[in-house]
């Protein structure tokens, strides 16, 4: 009994065993479909039918995936590390302002108004009490005159400070106006020409008119004092070219001077030696610019 007990329990593990085996393979076909190849002979008539099992498009895929993927993968061990992008250069940091009891802001630059038309640069200075770096004087664009004010630099934070409290003092026989004027957004300063040791006035080089071809009795006359009289420029011209009348130019709606004007002579040939020997001659502590006019 004892064996043919054994007997019925392999014949049921074999069983079982081919059954699986039925599955597995009824599973693998089940992935796979079928096509057919159909061979003719010269009439057209069907001579063999060749069938060849084709994956599934979705299985396919998925290997075709995979195998993309170990490739990228070995590539990306492959190439070198890339090297990391080099950060932008900081912008530079503004120096830093100097802060004092008596100039908050640390600003070096000041306006200095109701000033002498004559005030010289050691006068500028002497009124702030401090060695200026740089002076831009503030003048009218067409006739070139001096407005009585001007923007400078001191020498430092608290020289700009003790400076602004000197506002007031009595300059030329006026009060001067001292005050703080930071440089604003789009302003060139300090001006060119200027640094921490010398100042060098900018210079216009202006070109002149040309001598009228029969001559002329009349002369332009700018960059003049706005404290200089008939008298003052009768007195300099006396001993070259003895002048016959004065015309100043004066603002349409003030009447104030402009500090520009028309000399008229005798003759033609005092004339030309009017300009040649005194154009550039000092009147009243300014050198005035003389110019052909019809």
């Amino acid at each position: 009994m004892i064996g043919a007990e054994q007997d019925a329990a392999m014949d049921a593990d074999a069983a079982a065993k081919k059954e699986r085996k039925k599955k597995k393979k009824s599973k693998k076909k089940s992935n796979q479909s079928s096509v057919a190849f159909c061979i003719v002979d010269g009439d057209g008539a069907v001579k063999e039918v060749v069938k060849k099992d084709k994956k599934r498009k979705g299985e396919n895929d998925k290997k075709k995936e995979k195998k993309k993927k170990r490739r990228k993968d070995a590539d990306d061990a492959a190439a070198p590390a890339a090297a990391p992008a080099a950060a932008p250069p900081a912008p530079a940091a503004p120096p830093p302002k100097t802060k004092t009891a008596d100039n908050p802001t640390g600003a070096t630059r000041l306006f200095m108004g109701n000033l002498p038309w004559s005030i010289t640069d050691d006068q500028l200075s002497e009124a702030c009490g401090c060695e200026l770096k740089a002076i831009k004087r503030i003048t009218d664009k067409e006739s070139g005159k001096f407005y009585g004010s001007v923007f400078v630099e001191a020498s430092d934070a608290a020289a700009a400070g003790a400076a602004v409290k000197r506002s007031g003092q009595d300059v030329g026989g006026r009060p001067v106006k001292i005050a703080f004027a930071p440089p604003r957004p789009g302003d060139v300063w300090p001006p060119r020409g200027s640094d921490s040791q010398t100042r060098q006035k900018e210079t216009v080089v202006r070109e002149k008119t040309p001598r009228p071809a029969d001559g002329t009795l009349k002369l332009f006359i700018g960059n003049v004092a706005y404290e200089a009289t008939d008298s003052d420029v009768r007195k300099l011209f006396e001993p070259v070219a003895p002048i016959r009348g004065v015309r100043w130019v004066t603002h349409k709606h003030s009447g104030e001077f402009k500090g520009c004007g028309y000399l008229s002579f005798h003759s033609c040939e005092e004339t030309d030696a009017a300009l040649e020997q005194l154009d550039g001659a000092e009147l009243c502590g300014r050198r005035i610019r003389l110019d052909y006019t019809e």
